[in-house]
């Protein structure tokens, strides 16, 4: 009368959750690899759009700059004073001299990008300082140490000079770092 039963064993029942167990971890480290690949992209993709924002407002700034200076590795931008005329009047004062801050077109006569040491990481902050106004914008907290401004003199620009912008950012995911690079020359153009 028992013979007939049918069922599993011990043994493969133990054999079924061993494998169960294996197919599992498998899936597991496969989901985890993607997962980790995923957020590395989407962070990469994250500090690409921050270096092409912080590019875009260092090159507006250098295109219309007077002078640029490099000190310790920050850079130093000084703006024209333009006085425009009034064109109905040539007799007339200049109508934007002095302007509502003194300085023309332009909010500031000179703005400072500096790095500042993040406490308690490796990291820089770069920040825009108005030098007339007082007035910080905080560009980045993600800015790697290897980041700098080459300031150059070209033989092919009789007045210009160059500005190479070498721009690290990096961010942590998963305990691993994802460091993006770009490098850019800028010319002033008021020079």
């Amino acid at each position: 009368m028992l013979k007939n039963r049918r069922g599993f064993t011990l043994a493969e029942s133990i054999a079924a959750v061993i494998t169960i167990g294996i197919l599992s971890a498998m899936m597991y480290s496969i989901f985890l690899g993607a997962w980790i690949n995923f957020e590395t992209e989407i962070t990469r993709i994250d500090l690409a759009q921050e270096a092409s924002r912080i590019f875009s407002v260092i090159e507006e700034d250098v295109m219309e700059s007077l002078s640029l200076a490099t000190n310790a590795g920050d850079l130093t931008v000084t703006f024209p004073a333009p006085l425009l005329q009034d064109p109905t009047n040539p007799a007339s004062p200049p109508i934007f001299a002095g302007g509502p801050l003194g300085v023309g077109n332009f909010p500031e006569t000179q703005i400072d990008y500096q790095f500042v040491v993040q406490p308690g990481t490796s990291n820089l902050a770069l920040t825009r300082v108005g030098g007339t106004t007082g007035i910080n914008t905080l560009l980045s907290t993600r800015v790697d140490p290897i980041t700098n401004f080459i300031l150059e003199n070209n033989p092919a620009f009789a007045t210009g000079r160059i500005l190479t912008v070498n721009l690290a950012l990096s961010a942590q995911v998963f305990r691993q770092v994802v460091l993006y690079q770009q490098s850019k020359e800028i010319v002033a153009r008021n020079r």
